[in-house]
């Protein structure tokens, strides 16, 4: 059975979003929803563990 980790990343208004979603991307984070905020949006992060 596949195993995942996950986090939350919390996008500010003046970040520059695509920068910081490529290189989680990079890493082998899939983006899996997405919430406003108060001063931004919340995005939600998966990525399958890998045995090692």
């Amino acid at each position: 059975m596949k195993k995942f980790e996950y986090r939350n990343v919390l996008m500010r208004v003046e970040e520059k979003a695509s920068v910081k979603f490529a290189e989680l991307g990079q890493d082998g984070w899939e983006m899996v929803g997405v919430v406003p905020a108060e001063f931004g949006i919340v995005c939600f992060f998966k990525r399958e563990l890998t045995d090692g």
